[in-house]
């Protein structure tokens, strides 16, 4: 088993619980409000921004600029409060220490880049045509998707071998963790 594999298998309670969690359960279910997501993205933002400037963030998969534009699109007018939980993530991801930061990693791009295009489905469902200005979960820059998501798992999981495998879990679990605590938040917030 690889290292990436002993992650997902350490984290897969909690993937699937973020799955089921606040507001990204009512994405999944086609139910999640046009300011919900604008509250998503809002909130999100700051979590992006620190992990495309970490050392792991990778230029292709960054979205800070996917984010902007999905907030502009979705609430041109006014911008959605900053809630306690994404600033407590993004700190988490801007003082994390090089397993820390594979798992945000492993967490938002590697997650991103294998359920994007079912968000993006479900966002469609929830939003109607406002969903194809959300660039979020797509990647016109990598022509090959799949041959794209093999590469970057091949990547993080040769960089989890040169660190302790329980620190990278331990990181990865605690990363799971703040995005449910976000969803949870984001759907308290707008209920």
């Amino acid at each position: 088993m690889s290292g990436l594999d002993a992650v997902k298998a350490a984290t897969w309670d909690l993937h699937t619980k973020a799955e089921r969690s606040g507001i990204i359960a009512e994405i999944l279910a086609g139910r999640a409000s046009r300011p919900g997501v604008a509250l998503l993205l809002r909130n999100l933002l700051p979590v992006y921004e620190a992990l495309d400037t970490s050392p792991a963030g990778h230029p292709v998969l960054a979205r800070t600029a996917s984010v902007r534009a999905g907030l502009h699109t979705l609430s041109p007018d006014h911008d959605p409060p900053l809630l306690p939980a994404a600033a407590a993530y993004a700190d988490h991801v801007r003082t994390a220490d090089r397993a820390g930061l594979l798992a945000h990693a492993y967490v938002r791009y590697l997650g991103d880049i294998n359920g994007g295009l079912l968000m993006q489905r479900r966002l469609v469902a929830c939003l109607g045509g406002l969903a194809d200005a959300l660039t979020l979960h797509l990647y016109p820059d990598i022509p090959d998707l799949p041959a794209f998501r093999r590469a970057y798992r091949q990547t993080l999981d040769d960089a989890v071998r040169e660190l302790d495998l329980d620190s990278v879990i331990e990181g990865a679990r605690r990363a799971f963790a703040i995005n449910i605590e976000l969803a949870e938040a984001v759907q308290a917030a707008i209920a």
